[in-house]
């Protein structure tokens, strides 16, 4: 069974080759410009501010999948399967009216516990920093609503134009307004704050369109219609909640640990270096994003045995890019953050060399992981990621009892996650 077929089985679907190579360079470009701005604020903060810049997307990735019950995800799925429009846009406002709730919820949170999520979460008392965290949070979950419509409709077209104005083209302006402006800034000094702001100003701007295709969508449903909309989105989305919230949580533990070990330098540095595991999810994304709800289609049919030795094939393909690209980073990293981070930052290549070790497992299980929610109506990544986060703690509680070098430590303790999520992938797809 070749490569070939695996997409054989699938581009049968109309525009599904299309869609995977329009997605494929939409995620390319997105990466590009995050990076690009990753290397414009780096430059632009002192490296304190840096480090708690790191932290609050970090935090960002961490909350936002928390909160979403996987609402997102389960409109993908539900509207991917629906030939009604009235159905199509019962999924929608019900999604929206969910996630104004939680929102809500969330801002009243924020605002009784801005002082203590300042003091744990960035180690300052700057609480202006969690309504910064809350800005962002809710501008994602508007784009995110957004794209999840238009996959549902498998409008890969708009979905990649919607995707690079929002997340990559619109907070690149905003960054490099304030960083060359100084604009609404104190005393012409920049702040972490300025930046998280700015960028959740940029992602709030999908609110226009989200609104504007939401507000048709209540021409077409009654109350009770909308109820039970609801209540099938959560009936899919909670059990998800697991994997959306804790996959972020992994990512987060490197930078939050070393900031509140006292290394806020190298919180940035980290915080930086997993931008290149998502530079790895270039292909994964794309992959994921057009996959599922195909892959969905498929399964649903009975059809997934004849997927099954095509996922095997496409498992050696992905091991070997992985491994190589691994070596070649591991290789030039010096070279890479001296270029990208600047020369300020090169006596920390060495660590981020160590945590690329365990970039293979980490790709693996982004490519496949849509396809598993494709396959298994279970919510298996959750139990997989579960499963990690605990195997990290226990390796960061045992190596800290052995007393290896704490710094050391938490990059191992993420390694020792990924490593886990990669392993428990493999299992599952060598087993389906």
């Amino acid at each position: 069974m070749s490569l070939r077929r695996l997409f054989d089985l699938i581009l049968r679907k109309k525009g599904f080759a299309r869609d995977f190579l329009m997605s494929s360079v939409g995620s390319l470009l997105i990466t590009f410009v995050l990076i690009l701005m990753t290397g414009i604020i780096s430059r632009n903060l002192e490296p304190h501010e840096f480090g708690i810049y790191g932290v609050g997307r970090r935090a960002v990735a961490f909350l936002y999948p928390f909160i979403s019950l996987g609402i997102p995800i389960s409109l993908v799925w539900h509207i991917s399967r629906e030939d009604s429009k009235k159905k199509k846009f019962a999924y929608l406002a019900s999604g929206t009216v969910l996630s104004l709730i939680i929102l809500a919820i969330l801002l009243t949170l924020i605002f009784l516990l801005r002082n203590p999520i300042a003091r744990f979460v960035f180690s300052s008392s700057d609480r202006s920093l969690s309504f910064a965290v809350y800005l962002l949070v809710a501008s994602l979950f508007s784009v995110m609503l957004l794209n999840a419509w238009e996959r549902g409709n498998l409008d890969f077209t708009r979905y990649n134009i919607f995707n690079f104005l929002f997340m990559a083209l619109l907070p690149l302006a905003s960054v490099s307004l304030l960083c060359y402006t100084r604009f609404a800034t104190s005393n012409g000094k920049l702040l972490a704050r300025h930046i998280l702001v700015g960028i959740g100003i940029a992602q709030g701007l999908s609110i226009l369109i989200l609104a504007g295709i939401t507000v048709r969508a209540f021409k077409y449903i009654s109350p009770s219609e909308l109820v039970t909309a609801s209540r099938s989105i959560l009936r899919y989305g909670v059990p998800r909640v697991v994997a959306v919230s804790l996959y972020p949580a992994v990512l987060l533990f490197p930078p939050w640990m070393s900031l509140k070990l006292g290394y806020k330098e190298v919180a940035g540095v980290i915080s930086a270096g997993l931008m290149i595991f998502r530079m790895a999810d270039v292909f994964s994304m794309a992959f994921g994003s057009v996959s599922l709800p195909y892959v969905s289609r498929i399964a649903s049919r009975e059809e997934a045995g004849r997927l099954r030795p095509a996922i095997r094939s496409l498992s050696i393909y992905v091991i070997v890019f992985s491994v190589l690209l691994t070596i070649t980073l591991i290789y030039f990293m010096p070279f890479v953050v001296r270029i990208w981070l600047g020369v300020k930052y090169v006596p920390y290549a060495d660590i981020l060399r160590i945590l690329m070790v365990s970039l293979p497992f980490y790709f693996y299980y982004s490519v496949f992981r849509s396809v598993i929610d494709g396959l298994e109506f279970k919510a298996v990544n959750s139990r997989n990621l579960l499963e990690s986060v605990v195997f990290m703690v226990l390796f960061f509680a045992v190596a800290s009892f052995l007393r290896v070098n704490e710094l050391l430590v938490v990059i191992l303790s993420q390694n020792a996650a990924f490593m886990w999520l990669g392993a428990k992938t493999l299992q599952f797809l060598h087993n389906v």
